[in-house]
């Protein structure tokens, strides 16, 4: 299973945020995810769609050296496939919010969490994707995380959500808690990492998975699975 958590610079944010946000990646690093620039969103807004001049810039800066998983462009297939055609050092993941959408010319298709998002359920996504890998976009379902089972890869803002946007300690799927503000942010969110790291590995254990913890880190830090 290859994990990502996104933490990529933002329009707008101040030096002091980029640093932040940097000592926020060193953190899911260390602890054996994928971040930015290893894995590249596409800032996706419903209504706007992806933001494609700060894939291309990010594309240009990083190029397939250190770039190893990127998400293409959504609805736009004959962009995508340019883009794979241009970058082929990077492991693309196309987003499928249609089930008509041809997904011939792509290995890594990403199924979006959000039901709004797409017209199809789980099990239309698993037959639509057979023979392809599948990577569950935007992770956020911890009333049944064994959905994970079904995929080879994730990418997931929870852990950092829960320290950031809510102040709150992750104790596992379900299961958090308002802390002080007086508690260091980097601190938070590296209890939330470690917390999730093994809630992960306990529910691939339950899965009978052969995957073990230090394979799980190493294949995270290269990339692959």
């Amino acid at each position: 299973m290859i994990v990502a958590i996104p933490k990529g610079p933002q329009k707008g944010v101040k030096e002091l945020s980029l640093n932040w946000q940097k000592e926020s990646r060193d953190i899911i690093q260390r602890h054996g995810f994928m971040t930015y620039p290893q894995f590249l969103d596409n800032h996706f807004v419903a209504g706007d769609g992806a933001d494609i001049k700060w894939l291309e810039k990010n594309l240009k800066r990083f190029g397939n050296g250190l770039i190893t998983y990127a998400v293409l462009p959504d609805y736009m297939v004959k962009e995508s496939i340019e883009l794979q055609e241009a970058w082929p050092g990077i492991h693309w993941i196309y987003p499928l919010h249609k089930q008509d959408e041809d997904i011939s010319d792509f290995e890594w298709i990403g199924m979006p969490h959000r039901e709004e998002w797409r017209n199809y359920d789980l099990n239309t996504f698993l037959k639509l994707t057979e023979n392809k890998k599948r990577w569950y976009l935007g992770f956020w379902e911890e009333k049944h995380p064994q959905i994970i089972y079904q995929f080879d890869g994730m990418d997931t803002r929870l852990p950092d959500a829960y320290a950031s946007k809510y102040n709150k300690k992750w104790l596992g799927w379900n299961n958090a808690e308002k802390v002080s503000t007086l508690i260091p942010f980097m601190e938070l969110m590296e209890f939330n990492i470690i917390s999730f790291k093994i809630a992960l590995k306990e529910l691939m254990y339950k899965h009978r998975a052969q995957t073990r913890l230090p394979s799980f880190e190493r294949n995270n830090r290269k990339g692959g699975h």
